[in-house]
């Protein structure tokens, strides 16, 4: 006996003739039995639809992305501009409730949005208990601020796809948090700024060789964005719903930043991030430069310098990274691999 048959409901829109789906696909009879490739052509027409119908009704309605990790596809979410999230929205998210959309803007096949999230679990990505966490811009790769494009970019040190390489044959879970802002400012052009954050950090994903997970918070600063770093929300997303349940060991993982809160730093978002989450916390240059093929082994057995926030060490003035930071700094052991 073949599979049951597929039966969808659909209305025409009075005033401008267009036809749209009502139902969400993924209860109706006969959608489970689809083909893959048949359940996501499905989802793409009503997205289709869905963009000409908000143009004509001034609503966005957004199609679910397919399910990833054994998680199916039940429900519909609308992404409105300034949404935020708060604590209680992590706790009851669901996969269901994620989008192919980012406020308008198609997402590349893999990535899927949440509230001011873009998510992407990648191929091969597996749970693990040990995280080993990197901010992107300035920590793995060199970028400019007033240059876009998705090629716009080189590694900030040669030795990054070799580390990340090491870290995932250690069992770590590769992961990378990212802020870019620049995804809900540009209203008008958020197509090319999702275009070209996604496409830097598929070609360093494509380089290094090594599956990583990506989470990136696109809220404005000086909004309150739960997501956005230093808030924590993409951490708790990771841990709470991207991890397949697997309890995170903070005392075995780790967060690799520049933000540290350093005279010459643009903030301190890193450093506060992986604090607030009791994270080690370790700047790309002392992991990235070290010759071991184990960046941690050469500050095992002795102290870690980590910044402690203080008016000394944001204050502008002259010198290096590290001038008058003798009273602002204490110390941590890092951790064993």
């Amino acid at each position: 006996m073949g599979p049951p048959p597929f039966r969808c409901a659909t209305t025409v829109d009075d005033q401008s003739g267009l036809g749209f789906f009502e139902t969400d696909f993924t209860k109706m009879d006969g959608f489970v039995a689809l083909k893959t490739t048949d359940q996501t052509g499905l989802q793409n027409v009503k997205v289709s639809v869905d963009s000409r119908n908000s143009d004509n009704s001034g609503k966005k309605l957004v199609a679910p992305a397919a399910g990833t990790s054994g998680s199916p596809v039940s429900k519909v979410t609308s992404v409105t501009e300034g949404s935020t999230s708060s604590p209680s929205e992590i706790k009851r998210f669901e996969s269901s409730k994620t989008s192919i959309l980012y406020k308008g803007a198609r997402l590349p096949v893999g990535w899927k949005s949440y509230s001011t999230v873009i998510i992407y679990e990648g191929d091969n990505v597996r749970p693990s208990e040990k995280i080993a966490a990197f901010d992107f811009d300035g920590t793995l790769v060199d970028t400019h601020v007033a240059i876009h494009g998705a090629d716009a970019w080189k590694l900030l040190y040669r030795t990054v796809p070799e580390k990340l390489a090491f870290f995932h044959h250690e069992g770590y879970k590769l992961v990378i948090f990212t802020n870019e802002s620049n995804i809900d400012w540009w209203s008008k052009k958020r197509q090319a700024a999702i275009d070209s954050k996604l496409g830097r950090l598929k070609g360093l994903m494509k380089l290094a060789k090594v599956p990583m997970q990506v989470f990136i918070a696109c809220g404005k600063s000086n909004t309150n964005d739960i997501f956005r770093k230093p808030s924590t929300g993409m951490w708790h997303l990771l841990e709470q719903h991207f991890n397949a349940g697997r309890i995170i060991d903070k005392e075995r993982s780790f967060y690799v930043g520049d933000a540290a809160g350093r005279k010459n730093d643009h903030s301190a978002a890193d450093f506060e991030f992986a604090k607030t989450l009791g994270l080690k916390f370790l700047l790309p240059e002392n992991v990235f430069t070290i010759t071991t093929p184990n960046p941690l082994d050469s500050t095992q057995g002795r102290s870690f310098r980590l910044l402690r926030l203080s008016e000394s060490v944001t204050s502008s003035g002259s010198g290096g990274d590290d001038a008058n930071l003798e009273e602002s700094v204490e110390t941590q052991d890092v951790p064993h691999v």
